[in-house]
């Protein structure tokens, strides 16, 4: 708030830049490495033991707040989905669709559009974790949250045995918070850096209409 308060408008686009960095990095990503500091601190029993769940809640949002700015077709309404799979991908490449489409479904010009392959694993994580914490309260089924050593990635796919029917197989979907919070503060100031090259107009042209129409205090 000093910042903003200090900061005289209009604001320049790299003002708008800053403030929103500081934004994030004070009110979202710096309370959320406090508190991964008491979990990671206190051993069980305590109540921090059970509190990772919490920081996914409070830090799931990343990937939908910057694939605003990076789907050059992002819009005030009905593209949060496609805004996800973005933010996703950038964060992690290696889920990136190799068609380079990143919409749930492929367009057709007519006709019922078919599911898009290419994307659906990013689908299930949104889904299961993001839809299920912030529409139900609690990630939907077949989502593990862990902390399991030796790490392997932050999100994974795993086939396992029905627990109804053990002669089929089901996909679990893993997801470590405490890696997943390292990733992304990793990531934010590599976000940030492109924002700020003037070569990357369309960047920079969406995230400035993101801050003008949902940040702008």
């Amino acid at each position: 708030m000093d910042l903003i308060r200090g900061v005289p408008r209009p604001w320049s686009l790299d003002q708008k830049i800053e403030i929103y960095e500081c934004m994030i990095e004070v009110w979202q990503l710096g309370a959320a490495v406090a508190m991964l500091r008491q979990i990671e601190s206190h051993q069980p029993p305590s109540s921090w033991s059970h509190a990772a769940y919490g920081l996914v809640s409070m830090t799931f949002s990343y990937f939908e707040m910057i694939g605003k700015s990076l789907n050059p077709n992002s819009g005030s309404s009905g593209t949060a989905g496609t805004d996800f799979n973005y933010g996703f991908c950038d964060v992690y490449p290696t889920f990136a669709p190799s068609n380079g489409i990143y919409s749930d479904k492929i367009p057709q010009a007519s006709g019922p559009w078919p599911i898009n392959p290419d994307i659906q694993s990013v689908v299930q994580f949104r889904d299961r974790i993001r839809n299920g914490i912030y529409h139900l309260g609690y990630t939907k089924s077949g989502v593990l949250i862990h902390n399991n050593q030796p790490h392997v990635a932050d999100f994974e796919e795993r086939s396992a045995p029905d627990p109804s029917n053990p002669s089929q197989s089901i996909t679990q979907y893993f997801m470590n918070p405490h890696s997943f919070l390292r990733t992304i503060v990793d990531h934010f100031p590599g976000f940030i850096a492109k924002l700020r090259v003037t070569g990357n107009t369309t960047l920079r042209q969406k995230f400035e209409q993101f801050f003008d129409q949902f940040i702008s205090p």
